[in-house]
């Protein structure tokens, strides 16, 4: 998903700072998934991401990622850039 985006060079770095899991079917090696993802919610310096993982026509798992944008050396909080926060909000359901 970022290395999709739009960059101009003067973009934070990120790091992931939650991280959360929901299962409810037990997957075994050769299941076949289905990834979605979307974005769950845009933050002054953050961004959250859905992950629905599907086998076959069964939820299997949930996720949840929020992204934190960073200052590239001090790894201290920054706002999004506006013009990343225009891209996300296409990707909101």
């Amino acid at each position: 998903f970022w290395q999709s985006r739009p960059t101009d060079g003067s973009e934070p770095a990120f790091r992931p700072t939650k991280f959360e899991c929901r299962l409810f079917e037990v997957l075994t090696p050769g299941d076949l998934l289905r990834f979605t993802v979307t974005v769950d919610k845009i933050g002054g310096k953050s961004a959250g991401f859905a992950i629905a993982v599907d086998c076959d026509k069964t939820r299997a798992a949930e996720f949840e990622i929020v992204w934190t944008a960073v200052h590239p050396e001090t790894a201290e909080p920054v706002a999004l850039p506006e013009g990343l926060r225009d891209w996300l909000y296409q990707y909101l359901p």
